[in-house]
């Protein structure tokens, strides 16, 4: 898919590419607690953001970039942790970057600019119910070759690895809880201390990942690999 063909992407236009009907999107339920999911923007092109009235934020977000390499592109004249906001929403800098890095950029712009913390997850966020229906979760190990297995008693059916997965019309859907502070520490460190994962980064926004990690180690974060 080419940056001209995503740069206008909507939600129901997201929806459309993974095969879910578009008013699916509009009746989840939070795996975490059973309560009904509203969607809330989600600050990625690319991606579709739900929450319920607890707190709990999820997101949908699409496949892979059609690039790793951020040079290849000008970084935008904003400035300050306002950058990391741009490369995330802007559809031609975002599709030069993962979706990992993606999410990774919008949590620290959250945290930076809008104080938005995310505390531990004690628990995990994905596996006590069926977004499809609220029903209650039972583990299924049958059911997967290659993670966690789990049913609802109304058969459907999901696999828990990097976030809870289940099959559209056309395509895997990929529900993800939006990463806890921690983890957002730990990827960013991971970005900017192995090279092998750089996917070449602009050069400011190395710095400002270096910076945050250094920050927040600084005031005591902890660093947790995501789930």
């Amino acid at each position: 898919m080419s940056g001209k063909e995503i740069s206008g992407i909507g939600e129901h236009g997201l929806g459309r590419s993974y095969g879910i009907p578009p008013e699916l999107l509009d009746r989840l339920f939070c795996p975490t607690c059973a309560l009904p999911l509203s969607r809330e923007p989600v600050g990625d092109a690319f991606a579709i953001g739900w929450s319920c009235v607890v707190g709990h934020r999820f997101h949908l977000a699409l496949g892979d970039s059609i690039s790793q390499d951020m040079t290849e592109v000008a970084s935008p004249p904003t400035g300050g942790w306002k950058v990391l906001r741009t490369w995330s929403e802007d559809p031609r800098l975002r599709s030069h970057i993962n979706k990992q890095l993606a999410h990774v950029f919008r949590r620290i712009a959250e945290i930076r600019l809008d104080g938005r913390r995310i505390a531990r997850h004690s628990y995990s966020m994905l596996d006590s119910f069926c977004p499809l229906c609220g029903g209650r979760l039972v583990c299924s190990p049958k059911d997967t070759d290659w993670g966690y297995g789990f049913r609802c008693a109304n058969g459907h059916r999901f696999e828990l690895r990097g976030g809870l997965n289940f099959r559209g019309v056309e395509a895997i859907v990929c529900l993800q809880a939006d990463y806890a502070d921690e983890e957002v520490i730990f990827l960013a460190g991971r970005y900017v201390k192995d090279p092998q994962d750089y996917y070449r980064l602009d050069p400011l926004v190395k710095r400002l990942l270096e910076s945050f990690v250094e920050e927040e180690e600084t005031r005591g974060g902890q660093t947790r690999r995501p789930q």
